[in-house]
């Protein structure tokens, strides 16, 4: 993901976290053919980036904008994809007549009758890819939209759904375009997204591996330098005799991103991309072109009692062979040394420093760190009840470890997010907004008095007090 807001010439491609696997097969396309795209998953935050801020700044630069429509996004009432398409619908309201911006995309049976989705996206014709196979038609019609800005004046924005012979099916005239302008607060993403489960489908496989294999052709064999310190850290496998407790094995290898994602100088794969790969046997290289990275960082994770094994290893996306690799056993109560350790190793074989990513020496007592990562499990989930669970998961931590920022920071992006869905309008959330917004802000507070580093503490405060100022 581009530090600086997208280029004019740059397609923003907005979609549910359950839909990653088509967004990434249409974004893989749309690359080869030397397009310019950004997912709002891509890079998480780095630095510490205020995601409201970032998302503005792309949907407002960008050249085009294409929300991808299934009957995930039917399903869910609210999301942070319901944000954005609100944000490019203002947009649009703002543009001259006939100038193309919004191009729908629907991936599976989704129709635009009853579609629950933005005005502005049912006055144009929508795109069908089943699963994401973007066909060379399409990727086309993007790069002429993608012309300078004086031709595509007055162009018609016709998008058409390709028949079996690969012909474009005419759509009947007599539509306008309109939009109607809704004024709401963007949400701060404070923790990476939800965790994919979406079952492998082998045809959708087919068509990603196509796409993938198309890209690589058109790509050079070493990687482009601004991906040359970039890594991906696949979901960690789960081998401890407790097989329903992937949430822990998938919590180690979140804590393991989050402390590379401090490292200076490299790139980080966020979590709802890379963990889409877990339990699926695409080959490093394929993953990598689709994450766009250089090197893959996967392993296993073994708990017994309090006594925790973690396999390492870093990969070389390109051939796939091992940079380096080891076993490290632990007490959990010195897991975050551990995570440290492994990460401050991975950064010297990248050639990297860990920087000030390094935390101060402290141990956690297991049963904290379990509740700190089943938080995390269900927070990931952005539901109500989820939110529920995550909340008494992280209270329950901190009852036994006060200290444990990690848990605070949790309960701060908990209320601040329950806050924000609260406040969307039309859909449904919690009844009154001010109550979690003062919770946020102590919890956030709380969080940075324990590690001022935390960089989530710091974004859910900051967005809890942009939300209060709105409300005053």
């Amino acid at each position: 993901m581009p530090d600086a807001p997208s280029s004019p010439k740059a397609v923003f491609l907005s979609y549910a976290s359950q839909d990653v696997a088509a967004a990434l097969r249409i974004c893989a396309a749309l690359r080869a053919a030397e397009v310019e795209v950004w997912l709002d998953q891509e890079g998480g935050l780095v630095g510490g980036d205020a995601w409201d801020r970032k998302i503005r700044e792309q949907i407002a630069s960008c050249a085009l904008f294409v929300p991808i429509i299934s009957a995930n996004t039917q399903a869910r009432k609210e999301g942070y994809f319901r944000l954005e398409w609100k944000l490019a619908e203002d947009r649009s309201h703002l543009m001259a007549k006939g100038v193309p911006f919004i191009v729908p995309v629907s991936i599976d049976a989704t129709g635009e009758r009853g579609a629950l989705v933005p005005d502005a996206f049912t006055a144009v014709q929508w795109t069908r890819l089943p699963e994401g196979a973007a066909t060379p038609q399409f990727v086309e019609r993007v790069k002429k939209l993608l012309a300078p800005d004086d031709s595509r004046v007055g162009a018609r924005l016709v998008h058409t759904q390709e028949d079996k012979r690969g012909q474009a099916a005419p759509r009947p005239p007599g539509r306008s375009r309109f939009a109607v302008a809704a004024g709401l607060a963007v949400l701060l993403l404070v923790v990476a997204g939800v965790a994919l489960t979406r079952k492998d489908d082998p045809a959708a496989r087919r068509s990603a591996s196509q796409t993938t294999d198309n890209a690589a052709r058109s790509s050079p064999s070493s990687p482009p330098a601004e991906v040359a310190k970039s890594v991906a850290v696949l979901a960690f496998t789960n081998l401890s005799d407790d097989k329903g407790a992937d949430y822990f094995s998938d919590g180690i290898s979140e804590e393991l991103l989050n402390v590379l994602a401090k490292v200076p100088g490299l790139k980080v794969t966020a979590r709802t991309s890379s963990f889409f790969f877990k339990g699926k046997d695409t080959p490093i290289p394929e993953i990598a072109r689709q994450l766009g990275v250089a090197y893959v960082v996967e392993g296993s994770v073994r708990k017994a009692g309090t006594q925790l094994r973690i396999s390492a290893r870093l990969l070389n996306a390109a051939d796939s062979k091992t940079v380096w690799a080891d076993d490290f056993r632990e007490e959990l109560k010195d897991v975050f040394a551990l995570q440290d350790k492994i990460a401050g190793l991975i950064a010297q074989n990248l050639r990297l420093t860990l920087g000030t990513a390094m935390r101060k020496a402290r141990t956690v007592d297991p049963e904290a760190y379990r509740l700190l990562l089943e938080g995390r499990y269900f927070f990931n989930r952005r539901d109500p009840e989820s939110f529920t669970r995550a909340e008494a998961a992280f209270t329950a931590a901190l009852k036994i470890d006060r200290e444990l920022a990690e848990a605070q920071a949790g309960l701060a992006g908990v209320y601040v997010i329950r806050a924000n869905f609260s406040g969307m309008e039309g859909l449904p959330g919690f009844d009154d907004i001010a109550p979690d917004l003062r919770r946020a802000r102590r919890a956030a507070q709380g969080a940075i008095e324990l590690d001022p580093t935390q960089a989530d503490a710091h974004s859910a405060l900051g967005f809890a007090l942009m939300l209060e100022n709105r409300l005053a």
